[in-house]
């Protein structure tokens, strides 16, 4: 049975791993910039899905599989390097609102690209599950709650990251080159960071 402290800590987690800067918090602060709130929630949308998709795959896979999840995790890893890099080019390469066509259109499905690519989380959840739940229950009612609640707390801590960038929508329009340069570095870091995982 989990404890109310384990349950805390579970939640505690959650909401460090989904507010703490990763491609999907990246990207939605870029696009939110870039796009607007309209195509940023757009997008959102489909970070959502991906990201429910992903927690329950995790915890089945960390159920039915245990320690061979680990290689599974791996080729995740090397994905979503290799499309968050593609990203980080892209972003790079956009130099104005009139050359949007170069960064990839914020629709529902490059969100739900963006999480099904995303090893942050799949890290995140692998690591969750197998360190806050599994080890003190295998009731089915309580596996349904954690694998919802960290979809759930990661993507609200994103439309923190989604909002800041429309607020910062105007400081982006005569920075514009500057911050792609950083969010490009950063979605770069992010990449890399998925390889040494």
């Amino acid at each position: 049975m989990i404890t109310s402290s384990t349950a805390l800590a579970f939640l505690f987690y959650c909401f460090i791993q989904g507010i703490t800067p990763g491609p999907a918090n990246v990207v939605s602060f870029g696009t939110s910039m870039a796009f607007g709130t309209r195509s940023a929630i757009r997008q959102w949308a489909g970070l959502v899905v991906g990201y429910l998709i992903i927690s329950a795959v995790s915890l089945v896979l960390l159920l039915a599989l245990g320690s061979i999840a680990d290689r599974a995790l791996q080729i995740v890893s090397y994905a979503g390097a290799t499309y968050v890099t593609y990203l980080a080019i892209h972003t790079l390469r956009a130099s104005s609102k009139t050359d949007q066509a170069s960064l990839p259109t914020p629709t529902f499905s490059s969100g739900l690209a963006v999480q099904l690519t995303n090893a942050k989380i799949a890290v995140a959840c692998i690591a969750a599950f197998s360190s806050y739940v599994i080890p003190f229950t295998q009731d089915p009612f309580a596996l349904v709650l954690a694998a919802l609640a960290m979809p759930l707390i990661g993507t609200a801590c994103n439309l923190v990251w989604l909002f800041g960038g429309n607020l910062l929508s105007e400081t982006y329009a005569r920075h514009e080159k500057a911050a792609n340069v950083i969010m490009a570095v950063s979605l770069l870091l992010c990449a890399a960071s998925m390889l040494l995982i």
